[in-house]
């Protein structure tokens, strides 16, 4: 995905300018997709949050504000007003279409730094694994 959408910019951006109307149906079929039912909400808040237990993690209650900056750091605003607010799934029509590759562009760094941030904990548990567990140097020898 993050390679396609770093070669289709330059391609979007030529298409924009030759025929900005043969793109309509598809930003359209974007814009209708950012609407969140209720029932789709509901289903990825429990499952997040049985995915956190599962995965170890303590309760949120106890550090609300470092659980909000957590998320706001892994999910950065993609469209915002000028002043710098989120503008929502209500709003995101009328932001994107004035900038569908500032969204677009701001998508690919987004995944880019996110498959940058999995490598680099992917090296550090495996450095922790390898030099810090006394179960993995009793193993080795």
């Amino acid at each position: 995905m993050l390679f396609h959408t770093q070669t289709a910019i330059p391609e979007l951006v030529k298409g924009l300018k030759e025929d900005p109307s043969k793109y309509d149906k598809i930003w359209d079929m974007w814009i209708n997709d950012m609407k969140w039912k209720q029932q789709d909400q509901q289903e990825m808040l429990e499952w997040t949050a049985n995915y956190l237990k599962f995965a170890g993690y303590g309760n949120p209650g106890r550090m609300p504000r470092f659980w909000k900056a957590i998320i706001m750091t892994a999910f950065p605003v993609l469209i915002e007003t000028p002043d710098g607010r989120g503008v929502g799934p209500e709003g995101f029509g009328t932001y994107f279409k004035k900038d569908p590759i500032g969204y677009i562009t701001k998508i690919a760094h987004w995944q880019s730094g996110f498959l940058k941030m999995m490598d680099y904990q992917e090296l550090k548990w495996n450095e922790s694994i390898a030099h810090n567990c006394p179960m993995f140097r009793m193993i080795q020898g």
